[in-house]
């Protein structure tokens, strides 16, 4: 058991199903996916074909959504109604190695930046914002880091802070269980075959992702995984990251828990940082790291909700309207508390 005990906790999501293949659990009920309102199609940027899928409000303020890991661009059903509503068009990619974006290597966190870049002049769009969720927290900061003139806000939501900046990244990872990063450090050949396994059982097996999650998920988040399509949903997205097998998350995970090419004290980009308090994958230690080092930041952090917050309404409604003062020019950067009930008070 001990062995397994370690493999469970490599990574969110994923190592959990070794124990799951071993134990026989008894699996959720499977939900039919339903495509949802959204656009996708591939383009070629910089030379090679990119996954792009597009959805919110046709005519509203350009943002690009950077998924996590294991995730794809489909993640961004999950915001499409908050971003409709409140007249935001959300565009994201497939980063290499997912979705439908092939593998390339290496892909540094900036080149995520050159790519929507590039992307947003074949779109003809000028300025735009950034969000990013786990872990498409560190891309979305690159990007305003590589673009600072057209990347108006960042929002990063229960995202990595930079390893580099943090020398406890690693142990405040370990504290909560999660012990991919020292894995991959000190035995990167378990850390490879566990990636490939659960790679090809998600392909061939009944989607083991949401078992996976409810085991280390918070009672807030698994209530919130209750909902039907979410769970759809999810399904859909962990079968899009890890159909061209587990290269891409890999390479992803391991770019992220290294030195980035950049500090954060580079970034000059207003910044919305938030987070659930009882997050249990993402230690909110990262929220609190990165607002301490960037100049232009605002911290948010929500009583009793783990790392399924962003998919709250409140959350969701806190994080547009950050954008929306951003591009009115009110940003405050304070730091505030919104509580279970979604309503703001501050710390």
């Amino acid at each position: 058991m001990k062995r397994f005990r370690l493999l469970n906790s490599c990574l969110p999501g994923i190592c959990l199903t070794l124990l799951i293949l071993v134990s026989g659990c008894a699996l959720l009920e499977d939900q039919p996916y339903v495509p949802s309102d959204y656009s996708e199609r591939s383009l070629i940027i910089n030379g090679r074909s990119v996954s792009v899928k597009e959805t919110g409000a046709p005519n509203g303020y350009p943002v690009f959504y950077a998924h996590g890991n294991p995730g794809s661009s489909s993640e961004i059903q999950f915001f499409q109604t908050q971003a409709k509503q409140q007249g935001f068009r959300l565009i994201a990619i497939d980063r290499p190695g997912f979705g439908d974006s092939p593998f390339i290597t290496p892909y540094p966190l900036t080149d995520y930046g050159n790519d929507i870049s590039s992307l947003a002049d074949r779109l003809g769009i000028e300025d735009y914002g950034v969000m990013g969720w786990s872990s498409g927290g560190p891309p979305s900061l690159a990007a305003a880091y590589r673009d600072p003139r057209r990347v108006r806000f960042v929002i990063s939501a229960d995202g990595y802070t930079n390893f580099g900046e943090f020398p406890d990244a690693e142990k405040a990872l370990a504290e909560l269980g999660r012990k991919g990063a020292q894995v991959s450090e000190d035995k990167p050949r378990l850390f490879s075959a566990v990636l490939n396994l659960s790679a090809w059982t998600e392909q061939h097996v009944t989607p083991l992702y949401l078992l996976a999650a409810n085991a280390t998920l918070t009672e807030s988040d698994r209530s919130i995984l209750k909902n039907g399509q979410y769970q759809a949903i999810f399904n859909r997205v962990q079968q899009e990251a890890l159909s061209q097998g587990a290269a891409g998350v890999k390479q992803d995970l391991e770019t992220q828990w290294a030195p980035w090419e950049f500090t954060l004290d580079q970034i000059t980009t207003p910044v919305l940082v938030i987070q659930g308090e009882a997050d249990t994958f993402v230690p909110v230690s990262f929220a609190q790291h990165l607002c301490e080092k960037l100049p232009r930041c605002e911290l948010h952090l929500i009583a009793e909700q783990g790392h399924l917050a962003p998919l709250t309404p409140a959350a969701q409604d806190a994080m547009f309207r950050f954008a929306r003062k951003v591009l009115n020019g009110q940003a405050l950067f304070d730091a505030r508390l919104i509580n279970h009930t979604g309503i703001e008070t501050s710390r």
